[in-house]
C-alpha cells in the first residue's frame, strides 16, 4: 500500500496594511477685532487677523505710525510690495508699513497672498493721495487766511504811520521855537527855518518810504506762501531792489571815505537832536504818545540816544570804512572801552534805575525817606530820583544808593506828627476832641495822643495824613488856635462848658 502524500498547509494570509493616518486640516484662522490703519483722518485699510503675539489692533497701530512717518517724504508712486515664500510686506519708500501672511488672506477671503498684498498697496496709495490733497487744501486755506489777516494788519499800520506823520508835522508847526539851528561850534549849518523844512520833508519821505516798505514786505510774504507764485519773489527783488543797491554802491564807491564819515556823523547828530526834542516834548505834555507815559520820557530818551551812538560806533564805523580793523573802528572800540570804564558808577546806577523806573517801584507824588533825606518825589530819572523836602529844597539821590540804604515808602499822604505841650489842667477829653477836629483842616485821620504827663504839663503827639510838605507847620498852628479857643471861655468867665462830675 503506497504511503499517502504529505499534506502541505497554505501559509496564513498576511494581515491587511494599517489605514493611513488621517491628517487634520489646519485650523481656520479666527478673525480678531479689526484695527484701522489711518493716515491723518483718512482710513487706509483694516487688519483683521493676529500675527504671532500681536493683536490686529496692535498691528494696525504700528502700521499707522509707520505710514505717518513716511508720508511727508514719499509719494503714492513710492508704494511697493515685496513678496517672500509665505509673507508679503508693503513698503512706502524704504519704510515697511505692514507684513501680510496667509492668515490675513484667509480672513479677508482673497484668492492668494499676492492679490491681498496688491489690494492693500492700492489702498495705501489712495490714502496717501487723498491725505496729500487734503493737506494741500488746508495749507492753501491757511495761507489765504494769513494773507488776508496780514493784509488787514498792513492797512492798519499804513494808516497808523500816516497819523503819526501828521502828528509829527503838527508838532513841528505848533512848536517852531523848539526847533534849534544846527551848528558846529560857530558855524551854522542849518538855521531854524531850514531845519524845520528839512524835518518836514524827512517826515514826508519817511512816511511814504515806510508805508511802501510795509506793503512790499507783505507782498513778498504773500507770494512766498504759494508754490506757483514763489518764484516771483526773486524776480520782484531783482527788479525793485537791485537798481537801488547798484546805485548806492556806485555812489558810495565814488565818494572819499572822509566825506562818507562826515555825512554819517551829521546824520547821527541830527537824529540825536531830534530824538531829544521828541522825548522832551513828550515829557512836558506837548506831545502825547500812548506807548510811553510822560514820566518815562527822559530815561527812555537817554536809552535811545545812547543806543544810537553805540550802534553807530560799533557797527556803522567798520561798514563805512570797509575795514573792520581800521582807525575808525579802533577809535570807536577804544572810545567805548574808555566810556565804559569811566561810567561804571553811572551804568550801575542806571542799571538799578531801569529796574526801578520801568518796574515802577515808586511813583512821582509819593513821599519817601532815604537815609536822612525825606520828601516828596518830584522826578524819577534813569540815574537818580529827585525829592523835595518841606523847605522846597530838592535832593537828588542816585538809584545806586538804594542798594546800600533802605528806602522807606510813606505813600502819597504820609502821617505827619508834631509834639505839643499843654498845661496839665487843660488836657481833658473834650479838649482833645476839639484839637482833633481842628486838625481836620490840615489832613485826614487826625490823632491827638497823650505821650507824657508831668506835674505841670502834658505832652501830646498830634498827627494827620497829609501830602502837604508844610503839614507840620500847619499842624502846630491849628493846635495853637484850638488851644487858644479853648482858653477864651475861661478867660471871659462863666462861659466855660460844664463838665460832669
Amino acid at each position: 500500500m503506497a504511503p499517502a502524500p504529505p499534506v502541505i498547509e497554505a501559509p496564513p494570509p498576511a494581515p491587511p496594511p494599517p489605514p493611513p493616518p488621517v491628517v487634520a486640516p489646519p485650523p481656520a484662522p479666527v478673525a480678531d477685532e479689526p484695527g484701522d490703519v489711518r493716515l491723518g483722518e483718512t482710513l487706509a485699510f483694516q487688519i483683521r487677523a493676529r500675527h504671532a503675539d500681536q493683536s490686529a489692533k496692535d498691528r494696525a497701530k504700528a502700521a499707522s505710525k509707520a505710514l505717518k512717518e513716511s508720508f511727508e517724504y514719499e509719494s503714492p508712486d513710492d508704494v511697493r510690495v515685496e513678496k517672500t515664500q509665505d509673507a508679503a510686506t508693503v513698503y512706502v519708500g524704504s519704510t515697511p508699513i505692514v507684513q501680510l501672511t496667509m492668515d490675513d488672506v484667509n480672513v479677508a477671503g482673497d484668492a492668494s497672498l499676492e492679490v491681498h498684498a496688491d489690494a492693500v498697496a492700492a489702498k495705501v496709495r489712495e490714502a496717501i493721495r487723498a491725505e496729500k490733497e487734503r493737506t494741500a487744501l488746508a495749507s492753501r486755506i491757511f495761507s489765504i487766511s494769513l494773507v488776508i489777516f496780514f493784509g488787514l494788519f498792513v492797512v492798519y499800520l499804513i494808516g497808523k504811520i500816516g497819523d503819526l506823520a501828521e502828528r509829527a508835522n503838527a508838532w513841528v508847526d505848533d512848536n517852531p521855537d523848539r526847533i534849534p539851528a544846527i551848528r558846529v561850534r560857530t558855524l551854522t549849518l542849518l538855521n531854524p527855518g531850514a531845519f524845520r523844512s528839512a524835518i518836514g520833508g524827512t517826515i514826508g519821505v519817511g512816511k511814504w518810504f515806510t508805508q511802501f516798505a510795509i506793503a512790499y514786505l507783505w507782498l513778498l510774504a504773500a507770494l512766498s506762501l504759494f508754490e506757483r507764485t514763489r518764484g516771483y519773489t526773486d524776480k520782484l527783488n531783482g527788479m525793485l531792489l537791485q537798481p537801488f543797491v547798484s546805485l548806492t554802491t556806485r555812489v558810495a564807491s565814488s565818494l572819499p571815505i572822509t566825506i562818507v564819515v562826515l555825512i554819517a556823523a551829521l546824520v547821527v547828530a541830527v537824529l540825536f537832536r531830534v530824538i531829544g526834542l521828541f522825548f522832551e516834548s513828550v515829557r512836558d505834555g506837548s506831545t502825547t504818545v500812548e506807548w510811553i507815559p510822560p514820566e518815562l520820557a527822559r530815561p527812555t530818551s537817554t536809552l535811545v540816544r545812547v543806543g544810537l551812538v553805540l550802534t553807530t560806533l560799533v557797527f556803522a564805523g567798520p561798514v563805512l570804512t570797509g575795514n573792520p580793523d581800521g582807525a575808525l573802528a579802533r577809535a570807536g572800540f577804544i572810545g567805548i572801552m574808555t566810556l565804559g570804564l569811566a561810567s561804571v558808577p553811572v551804568v550801575s546806577s542806571s542799571t538799578v534805575g531801569m529796574w526801578v523806573v520801568f518796574g515802577q517801584r515808586y511813583r512821582i507824588g509819593e513821599h519817601v525817606r532815604v537815609g536822612g533825606a525825606r520828601g516828596k518825589i518830584v522826578d524819577i530819572g534813569l540815574a537818580d530820583v529827585t525829592i523835595e523836602d518841606s523847605d522846597g529844597n530838592e535832593t537828588r539821590i542816585p538809584h545806586l544808593v538804594t542798594l546800600f540804604r533802605p528806602i522807606e515808602l510813606l505813600g502819597v499822604a504820609p502821617r505827619v506828627s508834631v509834639r505839643f505841650s499843654l498845661p496839665r489842667a487843660e488836657v481833658t477829653p473834650a479838649a482833645l476832641r476839639r484839637i482833633s477836629e481842628a486838625l481836620l483842616i490840615v489832613g485826614a485821620e487826625p490823632r491827638a495822643e497823650v505821650d507824657e504827663v508831668t506835674r505841670e504839663e502834658a505832652r501830646l503827639t498830634l498827627s494827620v495824613l497829609s501830602e502837604d510838605l508844610d503839614a507840620k507847620n500847619r499842624l502846630l498852628l491849628a493846635a495853637l488856635e484850638a488851644a487858644a479857643q479853648a482858653r477864651e471861655p475861661v478867660a471871659r468867665g462863666g462861659d466855660a462848658p460844664e463838665t460832669e462830675a
